[in-house]
């Protein structure tokens, strides 16, 4: 028989008395506000033009031989710090011999999450230039700043609480207003597309990444996905979709995205010719609605085609919304893919092009691709260790508890999960592993010679106290100074130490990362 444990029995009914107080908030709130703005604005002839918008192009680099990703994790200041370190080691190291400037300065992709979003709306904005001093300091004094007193400051005081009863004024908009006061003072997404179209040779092309509710999927933050919802991305604030990115639940509420599929855009031919239809058509025998349906050749799928068809399906559900289908609702991408990798398997360039990397570098290639010899990928992976604590008890864990558990739970198996799978798709891509029935590569097809993948993890810290301080760092927006220096210096380390990264530059000829050792980095762990 248990004893009955008097602080556990307050803390319940302390847990339960916030609990309802934020049951009631949120019950009084009102029509939250959406962003976004029509594809076809009133008064205007209505056009639809697959070049114009902010897009992946790869063929502004068509003599480079090396295509470089990077995908950045969620995880609060942690992951945002030691992205900003495994970034800048980059700008310092050298690109291969095809191309000037620094690894950086070669990136074709970054994908991003959560707290990784911040840095990589940061790089989209500024590039490679906003890395170094003196231009990198509004990031810093973002980085070790209180963000937690300030969010908590601004969602729950009395105004704000008002706001969210009687206008459309919500808590990701505060979220949202937070990091546009900081770091992006009003820029849009079409001030992040004047800068890549103006760089295209030293500019990689940024995916934020949210998670969107309804259609249990990826939404990232690029005009081919705002085609499907006939919506402009341009006039989006860069501060939104960081907020999409990182609004974790129960926190913060969902950011609003209004559908405004099916439109007048979509029934033009260039619609038809250039946009997502063009790609759609081959999965019409499946009983699409995007298409015409052409019975004769109905058949079931082959295994090679199920992704492909999945993202057809997710194409239709916004292009075709069922009744009351109206608003994509967006939370924190790690919900879906924490380390940002899908967007960059599932690559889109062109919008009458099917979505998926291995399209671009291991079948018949568009001519963009076509001198890709090598693959460098940069994951960066500010996970932890796997919390304790809920278990301390003989009493179930409260409410609140248990709720971020089950948004923790599927989120940190899923992180190993997925960057096995960039593995072997990875394996794939360079021949080393057989494709599925269904896409086989086409005979004289070219694929690259080899795929190099530079992890940076914690798991790779050597020393097991030091290991053991950054596996104890907290998912928060508020970390000491000292910290986030730390996490700097270690997403330094783990690049300039990185074998992935050792033998990439080795075979492009580019010299060797300066000497490197954990010291720096590990030493706010072992004081």
């Amino acid at each position: 028989m248990f004893r009955l444990d008097h602080n556990a029995l307050q803390n319940r009914l302390m847990w339960g008395i916030k609990a309802l107080a934020l049951l009631v908030i949120l019950s009084a709130t009102s029509c939250a506000h959406t962003i976004g703005t029509a594809l076809c604005r009133s008064g205007e002839a209505c056009t639809y033009d697959p070049a114009i918008g902010y897009r992946f192009h790869p063929e502004w680099k068509p003599d480079r031989q090396t295509l470089t990703m990077v995908t950045l994790s969620g995880g609060g200041t942690r992951a945002a710090a030691l992205a900003y370190g495994a970034l800048s080691a980059l700008a310092n190291l050298p690109a291969d011999q095809t191309r000037t400037g620094s690894l950086l300065d070669g990136v074709d992709m970054m994908s991003s999450v959560s707290g990784g979003s911040v840095t990589a709306a940061w790089y989209a904005l500024h590039g490679p230039a906003g890395f170094s001093a003196p231009a990198d300091a509004p990031l810093r004094a973002a980085l070790t700043g209180n963000g937690t007193l300030a969010l908590a400051l601004r969602t729950y005081n009395p105004l704000a609480l008002a706001a969210y009863a009687i206008t459309p004024y919500q808590r990701s908009d505060v979220l949202a207003s937070y990091f546009d006061q900081l770091l992006f003072h009003g820029a849009t997404f079409a001030d992040v597309e004047a800068r890549y179209r103006a760089n295209p040779q030293t500019q990689g092309f940024v995916v934020l990444n949210a998670s969107d509710l309804g259609h249990e999927t990826r939404f990232p933050f690029i005009q081919n996905r705002f085609d499907w919802l006939c919506s402009d991305l341009a006039p989006v604030r860069l501060a939104d979709g960081v907020a999409a990115s990182a609004d974790f639940p129960f926190a913060f509420s969902a950011v609003g995205l209004r559908n405004r599929s099916p439109c007048a855009a979509q029934r033009l031919p260039s619609w038809a010719e250039e946009g997502p239809p063009a790609w759609l058509q081959r999965y019409a025998r499946f009983d699409l609605a995007t298409s015409a349906r052409p019975d004769a050749e109905a058949r079931l799928p082959g295994t090679g085609e199920l992704r492909g068809l999945r993202e057809a399906r997710i194409a239709e559900s916004y292009l075709v919304p069922v009744a009351g289908d109206r608003v994509l609702h967006l939370l924190d991408g790690g919900l879906v893919d924490n380390l940002g990798i899908q967007s960059v398997l599932d690559l889109e360039d062109t919008p009458g092009a099917e979505p998926g990397l291995d399209r671009r570098i291991g079948e018949s290639r568009p001519a963009a691709y076509a001198n890709i010899r090598h693959l460098l990928f940069v994951v960066v992976n500010a996970r932890t260790k796997d919390p304790t604590g809920i278990d301390s008890s003989v009493y179930p864990p409260d409410e609140l508890s248990t709720a971020l558990r089950v948004v923790d739970t599927p989120l940190s198996n899923a992180v190993l999960e997925t960057q096995t799978l960039l593995s072997a798709e990875l394996q794939v891509a360079t021949g080393v592993a057989p494709r599925l029935a269904g896409s086989a590569t086409p005979a004289g097809s070219a694929t690259p010679s080899r795929a190099d993948l530079v992890t940076v993890d914690f798991e790779f810290i050597p020393d097991a106290v030091c290991r053991k301080w950054f596996w104890s760092q907290p998912t928060s927006w508020n970390l000491p100074p000292a910290t986030v220096q730390a996490l700097i210096a270690m997403g330094r380390t783990l690049v300039l130490l990185s074998p992935g990264l050792r033998e990439y530059l080795k075979v492009v000829g580019a010299p060797a990362p300066p000497p490197a050792d954990f010291s720096t980095a590990c030493a706010s762990a072992w004081k």
